[in-house]
């Protein structure tokens, strides 16, 4: 119940957020509150698609209609990510806007919320690190381990001052983008190799410590979310790149 209650905070928060944030440019709240809306709505869908094929892929054996409509999968953040980007991005085509200028909205909502979301991970504690003595280490069932849920409620923290910080100074419209994806990323990346893997995660799930869908899998060594990372990262350096010198930042 907490998860949910702290979800549903952040949504709200989120939401009134972007609403503000567009006041604050200039626009109709409503414009704000439809583009977050839209973010994330497709930001469910992917996280829910995401979790389910890259954590469950065993959901989609012999009922695979019914595994895409079930909530009983979790979410992906990553793919949470990538489906509200794609939302801001289909947002951005409808209102004839840049995808800069639509994400600055978006993103400034979701960093409002994200403290709020991961506070309910760590509530329900579904982000089990590997085992530790460490201060700010939590009790699980079989003993102290790393909760990614709380490390990333507090790096949430730091990546809103900077978010709030980059909205207000306004150098370009991708300003508050480049802030969250080089704040966030590379720490969100260093962060996933306290997750718990290999031989440590099959005791836990056989102990019934964990459950066996909060263990992310890897591929090359890396989980899918580190994988977003990188891909963020490039995708903002392609972007900076091809970005021209004299180029005036976009208006809402």
């Amino acid at each position: 119940m907490s998860f949910v209650v702290t979800s549903t905070a952040a949504a709200a928060l989120g939401l009134a957020t972007s609403a503000w944030a567009a006041r604050a440019r200039g626009e109709r709240a409503s414009v704000g509150l439809v583009a977050a809306s839209m973010a994330l709505v497709s930001g469910l869908i992917g996280a829910h698609l995401a979790a389910l094929l890259f954590h469950s892929p065993d959901g989609l054996g012999e009922r695979p209609w019914v595994a895409l409509f079930s909530l009983t999968y979790g979410l992906s953040s990553a793919g949470g990510f990538l489906g509200g980007a794609l939302g801001t991005l289909l947002f951005a085509r409808l209102v004839r806007r840049s995808f800069a200028a639509a994400a600055e909205l978006v993103l400034l909502g979701l960093a409002a919320a994200w403290p709020l979301a991961r506070l309910g991970c760590f509530l329900a504690h579904d982000h089990p690190g590997a085992r530790s003595e460490f201060v700010l280490a939590c009790a699980y069932p079989d003993g102290l381990r790393h909760d990614l849920g709380l490390y990333e409620a507090l790096l949430a923290l730091p990546v809103l001052a900077l978010c709030v910080r980059a909205f207000q100074r306004r150098r370009s419209d991708g300003a508050v983008l480049a802030t969250f994806v080089l704040a966030y990323a590379p720490a969100r990346f260093l962060l996933d190799f306290l997750r718990i893997d290999g031989d440590d995660a099959l005791a836990a799930i056989a102990s019934g410590a964990i459950a066996a869908a909060d263990v992310d899998p890897r591929c090359g060594g890396l989980t899918f979310a580190q994988w977003s990372c990188l891909g963020a990262l490039a995708a903002l350096s392609i972007a900076r790149v091809r970005q021209p010198a004299n180029s005036e930042p976009a208006r809402l």
